[in-house]
């Protein structure tokens, strides 16, 4: 089965509890002001061999990923954990992200609750 596509929600964003959308950066809460994706090509494609950490501080997730690297400068070869990336979102964003996650890998054939009941776990 090939990979799904990764598909950016286009559209409105709902900003205030009254239902009001705003633009960026607009003093006028005008309604419906459209919100584009924009894909940057430069931004950096981070490669983390596993998650050092999580904390949750005013509302924010921080995910700290690290990825193990060898240093062979030296013999025998030093084995270390290197910070690679902090991802912070907010709560919200991040119940998302786990739902949206699960639902992609399970589409995958990558259960993680059937993995987890299987006994595999997370190094």
């Amino acid at each position: 089965m090939a990979p799904a596509a990764f598909k950016p929600r286009t559209g409105a964003i709902d900003c205030g509890s009254e239902g009001a959308v705003y633009g960026a950066m607009s003093s006028d809460p005008s309604p419906r002001a459209p919100v584009n994706f924009v894909d940057n090509r430069f931004a950096p494609d981070v490669f983390a061999t596993t998650i050092a950490g999580l904390h949750i501080a005013n509302g924010n997730i921080t995910i700290t990923l690290q990825s193990t690297r060898i240093d062979h400068s030296t013999s025998p070869a030093p084995v270390n954990h290197v910070v690679v990336a902090r991802v912070v979102m907010p709560v919200p964003t991040a119940q998302s992200l786990s739902l949206q996650l699960v639902d992609f890998l399970k589409k995958q054939g990558h259960d993680p609750v059937e993995a987890a009941t299987r006994g595999q776990t997370a190094q």
